[in-house]
């Protein structure tokens, strides 16, 4: 009976320390101010520049995506095309980068949010010459869901909006 009980132990105990440590990964995360990113989903800030005016520019894309535990960035600037013939050549690639994002510098993502929410409530006029910022949380792999949990945007005519180029320095850092 003593050695039933002693294996038991021996073999139960790694499994309850490893269920204890899952479940205080998940406290963590539900804490996080940004919990949301985790396994399934990604955080895309994306920021369409009218370099050329009405006749186009370029975008750029900032996704936040946690390996490992580690939030980490993506940034993708793709060509500036200026001409309705360059449309089809939106998609090239002009740089990539990556980075890890601090938890001390996970404030500078939570107040972008807060900036890019607080102007896609304030009434824009649409034309054709305005720069556009956007935010998605959404599913990190390709699905047949069409399911978001966060889809907002805003455009800005005339002067560039600061706040992304400022974020992106801000998590370089």
């Amino acid at each position: 009976m003593r050695l039933n009980l002693f294996f038991i132990l021996i073999l139960g105990a790694p499994f309850f320390l490893f269920a204890q440590k899952k479940e205080n990964y998940f406290d963590y995360l539900q804490k996080h101010s940004l919990g949301g990113i985790e396994n399934k989903y990604v955080l895309t800030l994306s920021a369409y520049l009218t370099d050329c005016g009405e006749f186009g520019g370029h975008q750029e894309k900032l996704n936040i995506k946690r390996i490992d535990k580690k939030i980490m960035g993506f940034l993708t600037i793709f060509e500036t095309t200026c001409s309705p013939q360059g449309y089809k050549n939106r998609d090239n690639i002009v740089s990539e980068s990556s980075f890890e994002i601090s938890e001390q510098k996970v404030q500078f993502i939570v107040q972008y949010l807060h900036k890019v929410l607080e102007n896609s409530l304030k009434y824009e006029m649409v034309t054709h010459a305005d720069n556009e910022y956007g935010v998605k949380l959404d599913w990190s792999e390709k699905t047949d869901y069409n399911f978001k949990r966060i889809d907002i945007s805003f455009r800005s005519f005339g002067n560039k909006w600061e706040e992304f180029e400022k974020l992106k320095i801000a998590l370089k850092k």
